[in-house]
């Protein structure tokens, strides 16, 4: 990881999300310091004269960090924006960890690579035969599929780098969580938890959405995808009265 693929990252970012935090009536701000030597990424809301910011901050000490990739870091910037945007479930007036999660995974870290190309080069690292076979049920094309387990190897390699910041084990595609929530989870769930719900959404092919798909279409249900919606170890979904 280097300041210009970290300048590259967050410039795409802004420019990709610009207009959509418009249509969220916020505007967009993201600090990048790539001279920071701290470790960190939050996302937090401030009004001025002009209405509402949505800020995030976020350092180069991240992107350098020895468990990250430029993958991972870019996955980290989508779950920030997806804090702004991403949605119920919310926290205060922030989507909750597990939703911006999945929006960063499955809409924002997608975008992203189709968006910056060969300005942000795939890691050579193999993907498991678990995520080669899951990318292939759900995308019928090579692009699809190469995105999804492109997705789930950032996504593997954000949750080990969580699990090894509270001294676990690293999750693994093979060792799905078993635990289902009562009610939903709205802060960060477990690391084995995070990397189930990125693979979920690695998965989630918004082109076979059923026709009557609620919005937003970047979020793939149960009733239609199972393997794609959000798991049961952060999610509970609501039951609606009769």
């Amino acid at each position: 990881m280097n300041q210009q693929i970290f300048d590259r990252i967050v410039t795409a970012a802004e420019r990709l999300y610009h207009r959509e935090f418009h249509r969220h009536d916020q505007r967009l701000n993201i600090s990048a310091r790539w001279e920071a030597q701290g470790v960190y990424a939050n996302a937090w809301k401030m009004e001025d004269a002009n209405g509402e910011k949505g800020l995030i901050m976020i350092s180069g000490g991240l992107a350098r960090h020895p468990d990250m990739t430029p993958d991972a870091f870019a996955l980290v910037l989508c779950h920030e924006i997806g804090h702004h945007i991403a949605g119920p479930p919310h926290l205060w007036r922030f989507s909750a960890e597990g939703q911006s999660d999945y929006f960063g995974a499955s809409s924002c870290l997608r975008k992203l690579f189709v968006r910056m190309g060969e300005t942000l080069p795939a890691s050579r690292r193999h993907a498991p035969k678990r995520v080669r076979e899951a990318c292939a049920l759900a995308f019928s094309h090579q692009q699809g599929r190469q995105g999804c387990q492109r997705i789930a190897l950032a996504g593997a390699t954000l949750a080990r780098y969580f699990a090894r910041k509270r001294g676990q084990l690293s999750p693994l595609f093979s060792r799905p969580a078993q635990s289902s929530v009562s009610s939903t989870l709205l802060t960060p769930a477990t690391p084995q938890c995070r990397l189930d719900t990125y693979f979920a959404a690695a998965q989630c092919n918004v082109a076979r959405q059923p026709l009557n798909h609620p919005e937003p279409r970047w979020l793939c249900l149960a009733g239609d995808f199972p393997r794609a919606a959000r798991p049961a170890c952060w999610y509970k979904a609501r039951v609606e009265s009769p």
